[in-house]
């Protein structure tokens, strides 16, 4: 039974006098009525509980991506610091930190599309000899084997 049914039965209970019933004077009524609204007030605040907690895990989710991007761009550019100071083909380095960089201004991922161009223009590149022969994870595997040598 709610509030209000009760707050009715009660105000029933009172007889022929319903009509005529001082609700302001009776104190089962003014503590119904007390409770209903504590009862509106709580689900209220319930309410805006879950909103702000929806926001929260918003917001949060926001940092974890932008997180996870700002690893990757610090990733990429450590490599490219060891490759250069290395000496090893900067040119493809600096080709896959372009790469990074635009997909992060972007705030998406390539395409499809996207990535297809862009490995016809590296082949291209490639056959016209302005790019070294070697895939990326060739290039990485290098970068590693030098590094372990090096320690």
């Amino acid at each position: 039974m709610t509030d209000a049914q009760r707050l009715e039965e009660i105000r029933g209970r009172h007889g022929i006098h319903a009509k005529y019933h001082d609700t302001a004077r009776c104190n089962q009524c003014f503590l119904l009525s007390q409770l209903d609204e504590a009862n509106q007030t709580i689900a209220d605040l319930r309410e805006s509980r879950q909103a702000i907690y929806d926001r929260a895990i918003q917001h949060e989710n926001t940092i974890a991506e932008k997180d996870a991007e700002n690893r990757r761009l610090r990733e990429a550019l450590e490599l490219a610091e060891t490759a250069i100071r290395n000496g090893d083909h900067p040119e493809l380095v600096l080709v896959h930190i372009q790469q990074a960089l635009e997909d992060i201004d972007a705030g998406r991922y390539a395409t499809p599309q996207q990535s297809l161009e862009d490995s016809l223009k590296q082949m291209k590149k490639i056959r016209n000899g302005e790019l070294p022969k070697t895939t990326w994870h060739e290039f990485k595997r290098e970068l590693d084997a030098e590094d372990g040598d090096s320690d």
